[in-house]
């Protein structure tokens, strides 16, 4: 093998395994800011909770408050067509389905 094609190929194999060590750090570098954001948003998140405020604010600054309730249920209903109790005019109970 002549020399030049011989220093051509070893550059080529250094510039190669530079390349690899950038995109490896790089990758690295990623997942270290991936994991910093998933952390904060993770934090941010419990905090507004914790604390049931909006975050939202109307033009005149003050917080905006929503009048909606949580939904509360105050009847569980069961639906069981291979019941062969259920029928459409049961209460819908666990022992009498619909």
């Amino acid at each position: 093998m002549p020399k030049e094609q011989s220093i051509a190929m070893m550059m080529s194999s250094t510039l190669t395994a530079g390349y690899r060590r950038a995109m490896v750090s790089g990758v690295c570098d990623r997942g270290a800011l991936f994991f910093v954001c998933f952390c904060l948003i993770a934090c941010a998140g419990r905090l507004s909770a914790a604390g049931q405020s909006t975050g939202v604010l109307l033009p005149d600054g003050t917080e905006f408050v929503s009048w909606e309730q949580p939904l509360q249920f105050a009847k569980t209903y069961f639906v069981d067509n291979r019941n062969p109790r259920a029928s459409d005019s049961n209460p819908g109970t666990q022992g009498l389905p619909f």
